[in-house]
């Protein structure tokens, strides 16, 4: 490497992974939660404005009226299916952002479906 350096070539830090800034990501909106036609599932889909901060999306769920958040899933994309939840139940739904060195968003408003 000091041989390289001495030519003037310019040498990439090891373990650098990107030039951004350390910026908290900003939180999914224009959520849409439809519930499906398949037992125990709901379709989700929401905008991000600024992706570049942003690696995924942590979804997270409740049965209406407890105080137990359950962890749902991820999204890569701004959309996706969340399965698994108690069929014939009301479940309160939330996301967030997952960004670069462990900076999260704020969680979104719980949105309130019916599972079928």
């Amino acid at each position: 490497p000091s041989f390289i350096t001495e030519m003037g070539l310019p040498v990439k830090p090891k373990n650098v992974k990107n030039n951004l800034p350390k910026q908290v990501p900003e939180r999914p909106d224009a959520m849409v939660i439809k519930p499906l036609a398949i037992p125990g599932c709901v379709d989700i889909s929401f905008m991000l404005h600024d992706r570049k901060h942003i690696l995924m999306v942590a979804v997270e769920w409740r049965i209406v009226g407890t105080d137990n958040w359950n962890n749902g899933t991820y999204f890569a994309e701004l959309k996706g299916i969340l399965k698994g939840l108690p069929s014939r139940t009301d479940v309160e739904i939330r996301l967030r952002s997952l960004g670069r060195n462990d900076l999260k968003s704020i969680w979104t408003t719980q949105i309130p479906v019916a599972v079928y």
